[in-house]
């Protein structure tokens, strides 16, 4: 599980962040009179192609995660494998120009669903749990701009965990909660 979330996080962060430079760098040539038209053109072309890698690779694991979810039995699995999910999603979402509502909404449902089942099953003081609320914020906030919605989810998962920690005895866990706060 570790080293699968791992490896996705490297190949993936490594392109959105060069997705993301490559879109302030078009914003920048579409905003400055003088950058040549051609600039715009071949920022643009690359802005689409490192899009397609992303979905795609977002494509290849939707399916490998579907099958990781029907075979784990952990509740904090279900729940991490459903979060990953809603990333892998929302990653896609970000890239793309956002038009589609089905996505939007399967996103939704995806982030939660492993919101509520962390909530019902998990502490509050979870890592996972925590996590996955940070991460369903995000998504609120970035992708829907539900600014509201997006602060009450990361503030009562931070209010919730904070009240757990008092209840905590073993100091490595209590360390390895507050980091995760």
């Amino acid at each position: 599980m570790n080293m699968f979330h791992a490896s996705l996080k490297n190949i993936l962060g490594y392109r959105r962040k060069q997705w993301r430079i490559i879109y302030e760098k078009l914003n920048d040539a579409e905003n400055d009179a003088k950058t040549p038209d051609f600039v715009a053109m071949v920022l643009e072309e690359k802005k689409e192609e490192v899009a397609d890698v992303i979905s795609d690779i977002c494509q290849q694991n939707y399916k490998l995660l579907e099958h990781f979810i029907i075979k784990v039995s952990s509740i904090q699995d279900k729940v991490f494998f459903h979060k990953l999910k809603g990333d892998l999603y929302r990653y896609s979402y970000e890239v793309k120009e956002r038009e589609n509502k089905n996505e939007a909404k399967t996103i939704s449902e995806t982030y939660g669903f492993a919101t509520e089942l962390a909530k019902r099953k998990l502490p509050a003081t979870s890592q996972i749990r925590l996590a996955t609320s940070l991460n369903y914020s995000v998504f609120l906030y970035d992708c829907m701009h539900q600014t509201e919605e997006a602060h009450e989810e990361a503030k009562s998962a931070f209010d919730e965990a904070l009240e757990g920690v008092e209840k905590i005895d073993d100091g490595d866990t209590l360390k390895e909660v507050i980091k995760a706060m």
